[in-house]
């Protein structure tokens, strides 16, 4: 098996490990909602440490193309 089949194999044997882990969850929990997902998500980027900056929407200048 070369290793791009090697790899999607194990991608896809992951990924229905998720599925199964997730089905289990949900049916000993209840189904997890879009409101759910939008918080989890929203306390993750609170929590996120910024290491690059945040944008602030305005393009940087370049670096090193003539600048005086």
């Amino acid at each position: 098996m070369n290793d791009a089949l090697k790899l999607k194999a194990d991608h896809d044997r992951r990924l229905q490990a998720l599925d199964d882990f997730l089905g289990a969850y949900e049916a000993e929990h209840g189904e997890i909602t879009e409101d759910e997902m939008r918080d989890a998500a929203r306390r993750a980027r609170e929590r996120a440490i910024v290491v690059r900056g945040r944008s602030t929407g305005q393009e940087s200048t370049p670096r090193g193309r003539g600048a005086a």
